[in-house]
């Protein structure tokens, strides 16, 4: 590995973006996990993005080519309302793939939103009462 010259960053995260196939689909679906409209990018068809929190967005990317393979990139959502925010994820689509409680003291669910994206639904984390 190449020696680090700088204590400077390179670059500064903005953003994520997740390819999609129906970009209608995903952004009902991301909408209604984060509360709030998407602003739809002028002049780039087939993108919407949200502004998650002060200048760090989720965009959406349509894409021809369907999802193949387990991500090797996701998101950990804290889930505001524990069971009861977990059974509105699944009303608006998503899957429960698998859910942990170990270690003790930690709940969280590993889901995938309406096109099979997994993402981590997180109810409870280590030292919360």
């Amino acid at each position: 590995m190449p020696e680090q010259t700088s204590d400077k960053p390179i670059a500064s995260v903005v953003g994520v973006s997740l390819d999609v196939n129906d970009l209608d689909l995903e952004i009902e679906f991301w909408a209604a996990v984060l509360g709030n409209e998407p602003e739809i990018m002028r002049g780039a068809p087939g993108w919407a993005g949200f502004e998650i929190s002060s200048g760090f967005f989720l965009d959406l990317q349509q894409v021809p080519e369907g999802k193949t393979a387990k991500n090797r990139f996701h998101f950990d959502l804290k889930i505001n309302d524990g069971e009861q925010g977990i059974q509105r994820l699944v009303e608006l689509g998503a899957k429960k793939l698998q859910h942990f409680d170990k270690p003790p003291g930690a709940n969280w669910y590993v889901m995938s939103d309406p096109e099979g994206n997994e993402f981590c639904a997180i109810t409870r984390q280590i030292g919360e009462v």
